[in-house]
């Protein structure tokens, strides 16, 4: 695990992009990477919406809130609206319009079309409670489907549509996001247990860089 440390926000959010865009660049063939959402990202994807790398990308998106795709607080609204719509790259995001076990089975039958069952590389934020995805304290294990639906009563919109653990862990590189979070990162640091603290299951990928601000 790569730790990267920051006290200026500019020099993050430029390291940040420039290290996806080379990632991007160096990689042959198509190139599938999954977005978070949140407002940590926003200028991290509005600074890549101006590289011309999205020709041979897939963009997948990571978690979504069931809630329509119109609200403030979509992530798929928020990806569309600073890179999607720019380069009218091909966008992979759980389709809230549907009853969620269709909107899990839709994601799941891209994931097959495209005969994947990992990305190559995963942008993450991770929450106060250690939540990464949409995969809070108490849903390790649950299941290894690849997409689940989780629930949290910490946040005002409890139903959630997320890739699973197997998805992270399996996937070849991930980019973890943090900005005003050192309690998180001393948590990271001291907690093994996956199931209290989901963010620690990034300690088991050999390929892990933390930018934090």
């Amino acid at each position: 695990m790569l730790i990267k440390e920051y006290i200026n926000e500019h020099s993050f959010i430029r390291d940040i992009s420039a290290y996806i865009t080379k990632k991007i660049k160096a990689h042959k063939g198509v190139f599938h990477l999954a977005l978070s959402g949140g407002k940590t990202p926003i200028p991290i994807y509005k600074t890549l919406s101006g590289e011309d790398i999205f020709t041979n990308t897939i963009l997948w998106q990571v978690d979504e809130r069931y809630i329509p795709d119109t609200e403030l607080s979509s992530n798929t609204r928020m990806i569309r609206e600073t890179i999607n719509n720019i380069f009218n790259t091909t966008f992979i995001c759980f389709d809230t319009s549907l009853p969620i076990h269709e909107s899990l089975e839709k994601y799941k039958n891209e994931l097959r079309k495209h005969g994947i069952k990992w990305f190559d590389m995963v942008i993450l934020g991770v929450g106060i409670d250690g939540h990464i995805a949409s995969l809070f304290p108490g849903t390790f294990g649950l299941s290894d489907d690849l997409v689940i639906n989780t629930k949290t009563e910490r946040f005002e919109i409890k139903e959630r549509l997320t890739i699973n653990y197997p998805m992270i862990i399996n996937s070849k590189e991930l980019i973890v996001i943090l900005k005003g979070k050192k309690a998180i990162m001393k948590k990271l640091e001291e907690e093994t247990d996956a199931d209290i603290f989901p963010a620690s299951i990034l300690k088991k990928h050999k390929r892990v860089t933390i930018f934090s601000v």
